[in-house]
Order: C-alpha cells, then sequence, then structure tokens
C-alpha cells in the first residue's frame, strides 16, 4: 500500500486535532489487581492463561453485567487488535487484557453515573452525546440518533448502561482502525481490507458497499469520521427497518 509522506501526514494530523489517545482509566491498586487474579484463574476454566467469550459472558454476568455475547466479543477483539494478537481471538485475552477490559468497565460505570442524572438508570442523546465527548468521541447530534436507533435493544428511545459500553466500543473500535489506516489513502485500500477491519469491530458491510465506499472517499487518508460513516453505511437498512416499524405501532 502507498503511504503519505512526512510533511502529508503532519497536514493530516494537523487537520485531525481530536484524534488524541482515548482517555485511560486509572491503575488498579495492587488490592484490586490480586483480586482480579483470583477471579480470572477461577474462569480461566482450561488453565491456559486466556479466557475466552464464553468464559468472560459467564464472568461478567456474575459481576452484575448484562451484555450479549457479540458485544465481549467486540471487547475481546479491541484488545487482542491493540496488542496486535488477533490470532488469538478463539482463545481470548490474557490476565493483563483482562485486567484493563476490567478498569474500562469500572470508568465506564463512573461516566454512566454521571451522566445519569437522575438516577434512573438510562440517558438520553444529550447526555449520551455528552458522555461521548467525555470519551474523545465527539459525534454529531445527528449521528447520535442514528446511533442510538442501533443499539436500542429494548427500543425505548434511552439508553441503559449496556447499551452504553455497546456503542462506546463500537466507535471506540472504529477510531482504533482509522489510526491503523491513519497513514494510508483511502484509494489504496482494499475492499477486503476494509470489510475484514470491520467484521472485528462487529460490523457486517458488503464487498459492495466497501468498494462504494472507497470510490466516494478518495485522496485523502481514513479518518475517524469516514468510519463513522462506513458503519451508518453498513446499518442503513436496520436503522430504516426500526423506524419503519416504530411508525406502524
Amino acid at each position: 500500500m502507498a503511504t503519505l509522506g512526512v510533511a502529508e501526514e503532519e497536514k493530516a494530523r494537523a487537520k485531525s486535532p481530536r484524534m488524541e489517545r482515548l482517555p485511560q482509566p486509572p491503575p488498579l491498586p495492587a488490592k484490586a489487581l490480586e483480586q482480579l487474579k483470583g477471579a480470572f484463574s477461577s474462569i480461566d476454566s482450561n488453565g491456559d492463561g486466556r479466557v475466552d467469550v464464553g468464559e468472560l459472558h459467564i464472568a461478567l454476568k456474575k459481576a452484575g453485567f448484562h451484555f450479549p455475547k457479540r458485544v465481549i466479543r467486540r471487547m475481546l477483539n479491541y484488545h487482542l487488535h491493540q496488542a496486535d494478537e488477533l490470532s488469538n481471538v478463539e482463545k481470548g485475552i490474557n490476565f493483563d487484557q483482562f485486567a484493563s477490559l476490567s478498569a474500562f468497565l469500572e470508568m465506564m460505570k463512573k461516566t454512566f453515573k454521571t451522566l445519569d442524572g437522575d438516577g434512573n438508570g438510562c440517558i438520553d442523546d444529550k447526555e449520551l452525546g455528552s458522555g461521548l465527548i467525555d470519551l474523545g468521541l465527539p459525534i454529531k447530534g445527528r449521528d447520535i440518533r442514528l446511533l442510538m436507533a442501533i443499539v436500542d435493544a429494548d427500543n425505548n428511545g434511552t439508553v441503559e448502561f449496556e447499551e452504553f459500553v455497546d456503542l462506546a466500543f463500537y466507535l471506540i473500535y472504529f477510531r482504533l482502525i482509522a489510526q491503523t489506516f491513519s497513514s494510508t489513502k483511502v484509494e489504496n485500500l482494499a475492499p477486503a481490507d476494509l470489510q475484514d477491519a470491520c467484521s472485528c469491530a462487529g460490523v457486517d458491510i458488503t464487498l459492495e458497499k466497501a468498494t462504494t465506499f472507497i470510490d466516494n472517499h478518495k485522496g485523502r487518508p481514513l479518518s475517524f469520521q469516514d468510519m463513522m460513516g462506513v458503519f451508518l453505511i453498513a446499518q442503513k437498512d436496520e436503522i430504516r427497518a426500526k423506524h419503519a416499524t416504530e411508525q406502524s405501532i
């Protein structure tokens, strides 16, 4: 793949000032790490030093988190992608990645609690937008409403904690993909590579749609906003179906 020259790459970065590193959860205290090690050992049923989707699903449920397995798979893929270990996707994450995920979920709980001012366990689109900005993920108002339509599993017009984490991991993963391809012009991306990257993030996009997207975004590096566009293109049919159902009720 062709890459940008140094000067051109610096210009591209200058035009994307919000691509700074995502907020990181504070380091876990030693006592909490010891407790996590015990929890990790108890759910690592085969003792291979890794926990897979099924094992993590059971552990998170016991801890009071009710995530669908597809969301847990995205969480694992994200941490494995960061460590360049996607080849271990079936084996799962190691202890350090498990500890990082645990710390991140705790940070997300605090963020959600702050946003949920009345303590009713759900947030609206304005509160969601504020929370995403705090996570370094600035999203336009109209896009927030579209995203809510996708993750709002119970279709009640608000977002609960698990849905908030679901959406955040979608967007955080898109940001990671954009950073991975940040030195490559869109037209130099292979449609299959874009399709594979989206699949790891839990988004199914056809080769036809990936090709159309690349054709319509030539001449610049892939950005986070571009990845948002890919996501909305891929989910367009689902969004329309949900809106049609809401209007028929």
